[in-house]
């Protein structure tokens, strides 16, 4: 124990010696510059270190960068340019600040070019101030992207590239494929930006909180919108690449001024993380209050439609919605129309697969209709829909269990998690009371009524409709007969108006009678098949002779 303590002792010692002598060594320069000595003036003057350090930014400038203004222009454009000149990695063309960089050229080469990281505005840069044009190359060498560059100190300090700027139109030139993260971000006077024919990609934030931007014109190829990349643009209304895109991400268009959406059918809304990161709540059109219809186009056999979680959340005046009549599929996910208040029904669901959990939750629908693509609809799909007046469920094989399966084979119901779970309820039993459901077999109905569904159970059979029918004239009547249908119950005959198709009922038989003589009351008849289950009576379709 007293050789530890003498250790630490002896060490404790041999630093207070360090102290002095380092101090020492710190103010020597000092003393130096003080009362340099003879022998130091003879001595040749030491070379600046290249790595000197860069003066401080302009207090001005850092005022102007978070929206303030500036009195002296010509002392602002002197001092910014004193500060970039420090750094001999940075450019200024045109007043244009670019940072000297390499690309690649083909496969294996790279070649030099700038990368545009800034601008600012002077009396010789009037025009530049309103009208911004990013060109493909500058001093010889190519103009590669934006790009918010942390490494450069003007843009850490300012707090981010072109924020706060008096840019009023924005024109990117051709050649350009991506506009990086938070580009154009907080752009507050910015109203248009023109995007090239090479557009492909537009990052994070890259247009978020430009709150006067209006329109982004120009057909591209652009095929992906990460998170939040015009979220809050208040304004936006026109956007022409839309129809071309492939991948959504969380919040890409939240808040904007849309009255009505055409979307690519085989379009993809990812969450905030972008691919495979389906069951986050994406936001992607969520807010925008304006937006009254949607529309998506036939899409691809192989891809399936996914609407993200909460996509259209909030979208209070939506009204129509119609879904593509050609892809593999379509998967409403979880609260993906919740709070559409205006929204009354969904058009053209022959692909309908899925829906998720509170998909419909708080919506304005009023009528749905379930064919048999529909397989999976989550237990809560319609909570709090108090204005469903009717549901009809076509598909024998729908999961009245609100099972609703994931990528990977489990089941999901929109509540942060994904495993194989059997609730005890049916997504029958939160509709109301008023609502009339119609379903196509005796089990589901019986189904139904044992899990607590207080709805208007109906049975709604799919009948086959009568084939071959034939018509016989002699003296006056006319014969029909007709194949017989197979579980029908019996037929019902009509007269047919040639001219509006208005069907007038004649006759109803009693199976398995498939023949008929009638009066001659008109030159065309048409028969339906019906069938009674449980007291409901279900229909075919007619067939017209």
């Amino acid at each position: 124990m007293k050789k530890l303590f003498s250790l630490a002792l002896a060490v404790l010692l041999c630093l207070g010696c360090l102290v002095p002598a380092f101090a020492a060594d710190v103010s020597a320069p000092a003393a130096a510059t003080e009362a340099p000595s003879d022998a130091t003036q003879e001595q040749p003057q030491q070379e600046t270190a290249p790595d000197a350090e860069q003066p401080a930014l302009p207090e001005a400038y850092l005022k102007w960068a978070h929206g303030g203004q500036y009195d002296d222009r010509g002392a602002f454009d002197r001092a910014f340019r004193q500060y970039y000149a420090a750094d001999p990695d940075v450019t200024i063309i045109d007043h244009m600040v670019y940072v000297k960089s390499t690309m690649w050229s083909g496969w294996n080469k790279k070649v030099d070019c700038y990368r545009l990281i800034d601008f600012f505005d002077s009396d010789a840069a009037e025009a530049a101030a309103t009208a911004l044009c990013v060109p493909a190359e500058a001093g010889g060498l190519p103009v590669t992207m934006l790009a918010y560059d942390q490494t450069i100190p003007a843009l850490t300090d300012a707090g981010q590239a072109f924020s706060n700027s008096t840019v009023k139109k924005v024109t990117i030139a051709e050649g350009f494929t991506v506009v990086p993260p938070f580009a154009f971000r907080n752009f507050t006077a910015l109203k248009t930006v023109v995007l090239p024919t090479s557009m492909l990609h537009i990052g994070k934030s890259a247009f978020e909180n430009c709150k006067k931007l209006k329109k982004v014109i120009g057909q591209t190829q652009l095929s992906t919108v990460e998170t939040a990349a015009f979220k809050n643009c208040k304004k936006l209304s026109v956007f022409d690449s839309m129809q071309t895109l492939l991948n959504i991400q969380g919040e890409a268009f939240r808040g904007c001024a849309f009255q009505s959406l055409t979307l690519p059918g085989s379009l993809r809304i990812f969450g905030p993380q972008g691919d495979m990161d389906y069951y986050a709540d994406t936001f992607a059109f969520a807010d925008c209050k304006k937006l009254k219809s949607v529309t998506f186009l036939p899409g691809k056999k192989s891809y399936r439609l996914w609407i993200g979680a909460s996509t259209f959340r909030g979208c209070t005046a939506l009204e129509s919605v119609t879904l593509p009549k050609k892809c593999k599929g379509v998967s409403i996910l979880h609260r993906a129309f919740q709070d559409c208040t205006a929204l009354k029904t969904l058009n053209a669901t022959k692909k309908l697969a899925s829906i998720g959990s509170k998909a419909f939750a708080r919506s304005g629908l009023e009528r749905l209709i379930l064919t048999d693509s529909a397989k999976m609809i989550a237990e809560d799909a319609f909570a709090a829909c108090k204005g469903l007046k009717t549901l009809d469920i076509r598909s024998a094989d729908v999961d009245l269990f609100g099972r609703v399966y994931s990528l990977y084979g489990t089941y999901f119901y929109g509540n942060d998690y994904a495993e194989e779970h059997t609730p005890t309820t049916n997504f029958l039993k939160h509709l109301p009371k008023s609502c009339t459901v119609f379903v196509p077999t005796l089990e589901m109905k019986q189904i139904a009524q044992a899990h607590g569904c207080t709805a208007k159970l109906k049975i709604k059979a799919d009948v086959p409709a009568p084939k071959k029918l034939k018509a016989a004239s002699s003296g006056g009547t006319v014969t029909l007969k007709w194949s017989a249908v197979q579980g029908a119950d019996g037929y019902r005959v009509y007269a047919v108006n040639v001219k509006t198709g208005a069907l007038t009922p004649l006759k109803t038989l009693a199976a398995p009678t498939v023949r008929v003589t009638l009066k001659a009351s008109g030159k065309a008849f048409a028969v339906k098949a019906f069938c009674d289950i449980d007291g409901d009576r279900s229909w075919s379709k007619p067939t017209i002779h």
